[in-house]
This record gives C-alpha cells, structure tokens and sequence, in this order.
C-alpha cells in the first residue's frame, strides 16, 4: 500500500504485539482471530486514510500541473510525451504522447486533461477529442479528475476511434502501478512511499 506526499501526515500506524499469556488453546484460538480481525481493520482503515490524501493533493492541483502529472505516467508506462501543451490556448491538445522518441511507431496518443474535481467530462467534450483523432493509429485519453457522465461514457464507447477514459481513482491507481518506474524528477511531482502491514491471510 502507498501513502500520500510527503507533506501529507503518513497513515501507518505501528502496531506492537506481545505474545498473550494463555489458560487454554480456546483462549489462544480467539486472541489469534482478534489479532487478525485488528490487522484487517487497521490495514483497510490506513488504505482509505491514505488514497483519499493522494486525491486530496491531486483535488487542490492546478490544472497545468495536474497535466505535468498525466505526462509523468505516460512516460512511466513507456511513452515519449514531446508534446505538452504550454499555458494558454492548446488546441485542445494538452499532451501528444509515442511509443518511439521520433513519434514514427502508432499509437499517437492524443491527450485531453480536465482538472475539475466537481465537474464531469460532457459529451461535447469527448466529441471534440474524437474530432482531433485524424490520423490512422490514433488513440484518444481522457482524463478527468471529476469523471464522466453516463452520456460521454457512451459517447466515447461509440465512438468510431479508441477513446480512454481515466477518471480520478483510476489515475491514483495507475500512479501506483506505475510509480517504480518514473524518473525521480517525476517522482518528485507526487511522491509517495510504501508501507507494509502484517498480512491477516498468514
């Protein structure tokens, strides 16, 4: 499990046992299911603490560095991102990310980024990304901190190129995933660090 950036206050908890003085193996039968019920509840209680820090700290982002961020998991899934679009008016391109550093090998990946925590992403709006998929190869992502409307799922499942659709948990899940293999520039934009629990299926 990963917590939040290092700025955030960690959601580990240290837990020490001592080995119980024991009359029966009943008694020792129920301390063991007690202790794993304990570790259980700590463990689901530390993951929720700390994946709703990690989205706090995307929520309170800009919407320029929550793109920096998008650009740092390509790159960490193995992509080339040459692109990525300056302040002002991009074209309604924020990232154009390749395979290969010369952009010869498909996919092209063309990259819409929306940072509004209380808005979804319309219709209209996947439109437009599907309008800037022009060439063959070309893919589309989608990311959007406050998700998507029923509509604009199915817009983009009907549409007649590919259409990615990342929404808030699924980006903090593939930062996760993905996090061993950035940079430690990229890292930097969102670090985290792991912490290990005593596992109840033992």
């Amino acid at each position: 499990m990963w917590a939040g950036h290092e700025q955030i206050a960690s959601a580990n908890e240290e837990r020490c046992y001592s080995a119980p003085t024991l009359s029966s193996d009943r008694t020792l039968d129920i301390d063991a299911e007690e202790l794993i019920d304990n570790s259980s509840v700590t463990f689901e209680k530390a993951s929720s603490d700390a994946y709703s820090e990690i989205e706090a700290f995307i929520e309170d982002m800009g919407p320029y560095e929550f793109q920096d961020l998008v650009a740092a998991l390509l790159r960490a899934m193995g992509y080339f991102t040459p692109f990525i679009a300056p302040k002002g008016k991009d074209g309604g391109i924020d990232i154009q990310a390749y395979k290969d550093p010369l952009g010869t090998t498909p996919p092209r990946i063309i990259t819409q980024v929306k940072q509004r925590p209380e808005t979804k992403a319309s219709v209209m709006e996947i439109r437009e990304l599907a309008g800037l998929l022009r060439r063959d190869g070309d893919v589309g992502l989608f990311v959007a901190t406050g998700g998507f409307s029923k509509d604009s799922i199915a817009e983009s499942t009907n549409a007649i190129r590919h259409i990615e659709l990342v929404d808030l948990k699924r980006f903090v899940d593939l930062w996760q995933e993905h996090y061993e293999n950035m940079s430690e520039e990229d890292k930097s934009l969102m670090p985290l660090r792991e912490i290990l629990f005593l596992s109840p299926e033992r």
